[in-house]
């Protein structure tokens, strides 16, 4: 839908539902079209409808905000908003089936009673390898003449946590007998398209010598038609670029779900991909691992507020099948870990094909965002891995930005600041002017996060003053460090020991949050080698939906010590916190309980006596509510705690929901 809709002559087969999409659409900007779903065109045919629709909408959502969800009026409008829909639904019925062509997905055809006894002409599965083979089966059984599959065996597989998923695990490439080890085999159903019309050669290049055997033609459009983009900044005249973040402290982590993150590489990898944007039609940012994609999103809400963007960030995986017209792929993989996580680095024939969709998702331009001295210390033995081949052959093939040997990279971070969005510095002389403001500004909450504790006297002078000017004023100061140690004496006064302080980070009332403050020797330990930050790229981004992100990621306000989280100054923790650890004592052996999270991640009260836990109680948190007569903290509103599916929290009468620790 998204090529026919940048197809001018095309759109008259829009406008006459004789093409229509039937389901939802998650590309914000293509929502906003009238023609991108058949329930968008269907409103669209209906201004009647329409019209009644935004308005109930509009009413149901300043009722929710003025009354709650239990009011009276709430519940007619919302069935008033049932009624139209199911008007809306029932003509969108009837366009589907007047439709020539109907795109959705394989679920849709599989739940929805819309295609139930429902048969097609021709029934094409696009991106097949990624499809359960019992998924293949019920969609020939749609098709009355002819059943195609499309897709790519070098590309994605099916994706299975199940017991069962060597067998749920296997696409239909593998099941006939095509695919074996990744090595092809001849079928009398394949048909091999060689001819790519996407990728500039250069880009082509890659995946033409180390996937495609050299089978995989261009066409000559490929070349006279990306040189635009190619030409464009950033990264002039270079289709193949790598940002190399060897000598930064670039620290990359994984949250409770055991997805990998990257703060410094997602702040720089967001940052350049909004400035190329100015330049070409549209910019897409890709990466392996979920909690990235989460992190880089958020970014992007934050920058949304004061600007536009139509960048898209997604996981290889959700973008398989989708192009953009430059490339960023944010690896994530760095130290303190010493290994690649298992997305990269663990089954190598999975990896070459989760690399070959991430390098040919790009029509013009290719940006691999990487530690280099990371995987050169895991592969360079093993040139088999096909990233660090990824890595290799943009070094020698293409552009190279790094640090130790021609510093380019100093010269693109200058580039890359953005008003309401990441600003870079590489001079404390540039920054600690605006540090200080911000700790002078600050009003309820300083988080500070310290890997190393051997702080740069030079400079933390005036940022210390700054967190114990703001701790007189009353603001919580919360001060972790993996090196409590060699902490200066100061800063022990409101410091503790932890294990988890992975990423150098101060955060202001959770809406500012800088990268590389204070000023210490960062510096990873890999085995018998130490790599120090020989380039110290300091970031500062205000946002509430960064800040939150980072916080729930990282563990921001948490200490752990041998796997056990805790919390700092006990005596001095307010709010919810500060109740539990005056009224709740330990059934065992009567000291306060703690209150905190465990390792399922839900949150638990916690005896640091005798190790004993007890669950949070709904009524223990009414109660704290009644009696401090506390109220929601985003919009005044009455709270109350409730158990749901997942666990204890907190509704809020305004229409959303808090977790335990907010209050």
């Amino acid at each position: 839908m998204d090529e026919l809709f940048r197809e001018k002559d095309k759109l008259p087969i829009l406008e006459e539902g004789k093409v229509l999409r039937y389901g939802y659409v998650r590309d914000e900007q293509l929502n906003k079209n009238p023609y991108v779903s058949s329930f968008c065109y269907t409103v669209s045919k209906n201004p009647d409808l329409h019209k009644k629709l935004d308005f109930l909408q509009a009413e149901y959502d300043k009722i929710k905000h003025t009354k709650g969800y239990n009011s009276k009026n709430i519940i007619e409008v919302r069935k008033e908003i049932g009624r139209i829909r199911g008007q809306i639904r029932d003509q969108e019925r009837h366009n589907v089936e007047k439709a020539s062509i109907v795109a959705t997905t394989i679920s849709k055809v599989i739940m929805d009673p819309i295609f139930e006894n429902k048969k097609y002409d021709v029934v094409m599965f696009d991106e097949v390898s990624m499809a359960y083979i019992l998924q293949v089966v019920c969609a020939a059984t749609f098709c009355k003449e002819h059943f195609i599959c499309v897709g790519d065996f070098k590309q994605l597989s099916p994706i299975a946590q199940s017991k069962a998923k060597e067998v749920l695990c296997k696409d239909i490439f593998e099941f006939i007998g095509i695919n074996q080890y990744g090595k092809p085999y001849y079928h009398p159903w394949l048909v091999m398209l060689d001819e790519q019309r996407r990728m500039h050669p250069k880009i082509s290049e890659f995946s033409n010598k180390y996937v495609y055997s050299r089978l995989l033609k261009n066409h000559v459009s490929t070349i006279t038609s990306r040189g635009s983009i190619v030409d464009a900044p950033l990264f002039k005249k270079e289709p193949i670029n790598f940002i190399d973040l060897s000598g930064c402290h670039c620290a990359a982590a994984k949250n409770t779900d055991n997805s990998r993150y990257n703060i410094l590489s997602a702040f720089i990898s967001f940052a350049a991909a909004v400035q190329t944007e100015k330049n070409v039609d549209n910019v897409s940012i890709i990466t392996p691992y979920a909690a990235q994609t989460r992190l880089i999103r958020a970014l992007t809400l934050d920058y949304r507020q004061k600007n536009t963007t139509k960048i898209r960030c997604a996981t290889v995986h959700q973008f398989q099948g989708s192009e953009s017209d430059v490339i960023y792929f944010d690896a994530v993989e760095s130290y303190p870990s010493k290994k690649p996580g298992w997305l990269m680095g663990k089954d190598f024939y999975s990896i070459e094909r989760l690399i070959n969709v991430a390098v040919t998702r790009a029509k013009g331009k290719l940006v691999t965002v990487a530690n280099h001295r990371f995987w050169e210390r895991n592969y360079k033995n093993n040139s088999s891995h096909m990233f660090y081949r990824l890595l290799i052959h943009s070094i020698q093939n293409g552009n190279r930005v790094e640090f130790i040997d021609k510093k380019t990279i100093k010269k693109l971070v200058k580039k890359l600041s953005l008003k309401d969005g990441p600003e870079f510095y590489l001079m404390p002389e540039e920054y600690l002017d605006l540090v200080q403001n911000d700790l002078e500004n600050a009003k309820s909450k300083i988080i500070v996060s310290l890997p190393c504790g051997e702080l740069l006297m030079k400079y933390e002078e005036k940022i210390f003053n700054g967190i114990q000017k703001a701790k007189l004023r009353g603001v919580q100061v919360f001060i972790k460090s993996n090196d409590y140690a060699n902490l200066p004496e100061k800063w022990k006064v409101y410091a503790c020991r932890t294990d988890n302080a992975i990423f150098p980070i101060l955060m202001i009332d959770d809406q500012i949050t800088w990268y590389g403050v204070p000023l210490a020797p960062w510096k990873f330990v890999d085995r018998d080698m130490t790599y120090k930050t020989i380039c110290p790229i300091v970031c500062r981004v205000k946002g509430k939906y960064t800040a939150e992100m980072i916080k729930s990621l990282s563990n921001l306000e948490y200490r752990n010590m041998n796997g056990e989280e805790n919390l700092n100054n006990l005596e001095e923790v307010s709010g919810f916190k500060g109740y539990i650890q005056k009224y709740k004592k330990c059934l065992y052996c009567k000291k306060p309980l703690i209150l905190t999270k465990g390792k399922s991640r839900k949150t638990i009260l916690w005896c640091k006596e005798c190790k004993k836990v007890e669950l949070v109680k709904p009524d223990d948190i009414n109660h704290y509510i009644l009696v401090n007569h506390v109220k929601c903290p985003r919009d005044g509103w009455d709270i109350t705690a409730k158990v749901g599916p997942y666990g204890i929290y907190i509704e809020c009468d305004g229409g959303h929901s808090l977790k335990v620790e907010e209050i």
